[in-house]
């Protein structure tokens, strides 16, 4: 129990310390913008894309994870449960044409364990300490996930 205690608190930590980082917003004004003009027009192909209305992003992976995780601090196996279906399917409607090869690399990396894992906690809503043991491996990747795509979270 400590120890996930103790992984909850990092990872609020790194969590907070990745959206804390707002004073390089005005440098980054003009960056966001030329990134924004790209997205956009990533956005209209995918927008003729059947899936596009399906597709999330890495904040919603990471809010769906963030509601898995209060879960489990709640000692709430069920909302724990419902939470990590979300995520198994925030990953498999994550969109990845939009990513650069690099983003690309590093989200497949993490997406077939984290779907993994989050299938687990899904399946096994009865036992809270089996969804607690795939939670801390998950939290592993969905941190590796946040560090890949710091940017795209603030």
């Amino acid at each position: 129990m400590k120890k996930l205690i103790l992984c909850l608190s990092v990872m609020t930590v790194a969590f907070s310390a990745c959206n804390s980082n707002k004073s390089n917003a005005g440098q980054q004004g003009s960056h966001d913008m030329q990134n924004m003009s790209q997205t956009d027009s990533a956005s209209k192909e995918i927008s003729s894309m059947p899936d596009a209305k399906n597709s999330v992003s890495i904040k919603e992976i990471i809010s769906s994870y963030q509601v898995l995780k209060n879960a489990l601090t709640e000692d709430n196996s069920t909302a724990a449960a419902k939470a990590g279906g979300e995520v198994q399917s925030a990953f498999k409607n994550f969109n990845k044409t939009i990513l650069t090869a690099d983003q690309k690399k590093i989200f497949e990396e993490v997406e077939a364990d984290a779907s993994e894992h989050a299938e687990h906690i899904a399946e096994n809503g009865g036992n809270i300490a089996h969804q607690r043991e795939h939670f801390e491996i998950l939290s592993k990747d969905i941190n590796d996930l946040a560090k890949s795509f710091g940017e795209e979270l603030k």
